[in-house]
């Protein structure tokens, strides 16, 4: 792994700070394509990451354009994409959502990253650019977290109010969030790629400090 990561991870300072840009839809701008495209194609998806690490040279690289979609599609949650010149985010809007109304949570199948939506395109990006850049820089794959993950799969606000309405929903669908992350991540570790995990909903700005502490 990188030196100035591993020194920025374990608190050493060396004068010098790692530089990791927050670079996910926008990889499609390095190849003149449009973040719909670019997530559902292997061959596109990793020479911008490619182009990103030549043009950047950034201290870790990260499998990721749409992130917080991929494990949620595998779950069955629908994304829109976008045609023609247009480039805005592919997202899961609440009618995309998975879990509808009361169905239960164990209705729920954990994804096989082997079979399961984009996860396989993912991890073919991974082995592609860890060939090209492995021994270079810390290529890392994109994960949900769990509080995220459980947003794509309700949508966003029927999980905020379920935190009040029925928090032990809400524990069980977390449980169920984690332990599909963990296969995604355990299937990147296999391929040599470390991991990264993304949880933006579970930001305080969204949850009070004891609703963070509690789920």
């Amino acid at each position: 792994m990188n030196r100035r990561l591993l020194d920025a991870l374990d608190c050493r300072d060396r004068g010098q700070v790692p530089f990791i840009p927050a670079i996910y839809e926008h990889k499609a701008w390095f190849v003149d394509e449009t973040p719909s495209s670019v997530c559902r194609d292997a061959g596109l998806f990793t020479r911008a990451m490619l182009t990103e690490y030549e043009q950047v040279r950034p201290d870790a690289l990260v499998i990721g354009i749409d992130v917080y979609n991929v494990e949620a599609e595998a779950i069955g949650s629908e994304v829109t994409y976008f045609n023609g010149d247009d480039t805005s985010i592919p997202a899961i809007g609440t009618q995309g959502a998975v879990l509808k109304e009361q169905a239960p949570v164990d209705s729920l199948k954990i994804p096989d990253p082997a079979k399961s939506g984009r996860m396989p395109l993912n991890l073919e990006v991974g082995r592609r650019v860890m060939k090209e850049l492995g021994d270079l820089v810390p290529i890392r794959g994109a994960i949900s977290g769990p509080f995220s993950l459980a947003a794509n799969l309700v949508g966003a606000e029927n999980l905020f109010l379920m935190t009040l309405t029925d928090p032990q929903r809400v524990h069980d669908l977390l449980n169920f969030a984690a332990r599909a992350a963990q296969e995604f991540g355990k299937a990147y570790y296999e391929i040599g790629c470390g991991v990264i995990i993304f949880d933006s909903q579970s930001s305080p700005d969204l949850l009070s400090p004891a609703m963070y502490r509690e789920f």
